[in-house]
């Protein structure tokens, strides 16, 4: 899926926080968003995914030759982020389970399979408010990565993992992106040294 931005800005009250962004992320592409704490990184990730509504400027969003309705975008796109919530009550099989009645899977992947790439066979009924930062992050990147969807967001993906986490994550990203437009906000190479174009997000800064 191919995203266009023309003339993006985002404010808060008086504050930009990004303005005057025109660009345009090309279908099956990778992209960072780069910039220190506070640039814009993750503002402008969930204007992408259509959470967010821009103070100005517009977003469109082309499958081919068909534009989308942004208001049918989510289910689209893979999103995840540290400060995204799970559900902490449910199991870790529960929560796939659950998860996939509205975002299955992509093709090759089931419950039984993510609990075996997370490596959570024997943590199955485990409460997920009871996992590490670092599990939680992994389910978080599972849900986002395996899920069937057209673009994938990715909100500082190595939050909380440690080196072979990291390493996980690289694997996760390498076997299942399946050719999808991915766009990573970060400031830490590890995260996105996989990503062939970059946006720096100062650029944009008024």
């Amino acid at each position: 899926m191919k995203i266009s931005l023309q003339n993006a800005g985002k404010r808060y009250n008086r504050e930009w926080i990004f303005r005057g962004l025109s660009t345009e992320l090309e279908a099956g592409e990778s992209y960072a968003l780069l910039g220190p704490n506070g640039s814009g990184k993750s503002t402008l990730l969930k204007a992408l995914s259509s959470y967010l509504r821009l103070s100005e400027g517009s977003i469109a969003y082309r499958e081919g030759s068909r534009e989308v309705d942004p208001e049918q975008v989510a289910p689209r796109i893979g999103f995840s982020a540290p400060y995204m919530e799970l559900i902490e009550e449910l199991s870790v099989s529960e929560h796939l389970f659950f998860h996939q009645r509205f975002k299955p899977f992509i093709e090759g992947l089931d419950v039984e399979s993510c609990l075996a790439y997370l490596g959570f066979e024997r943590h199955r009924d485990k409460a997920v408010k009871s996992l590490s930062s670092g599990m939680k992050q992994r389910l978080k990147l599972m849900l986002a990565i395996g899920s069937r969807s057209r673009i994938l967001l990715l909100d500082e993906p190595a939050t909380n993992l440690d080196s072979g986490g990291v390493s996980w994550y690289h694997r996760l990203l390498s076997h299942y992106r399946n050719g999808r437009t991915l766009v990573i906000a970060s400031n830490r190479k590890d995260e996105y040294v996989m990503c062939k174009h970059y946006i720096q997000m100062e650029d944009y800064k008024v």
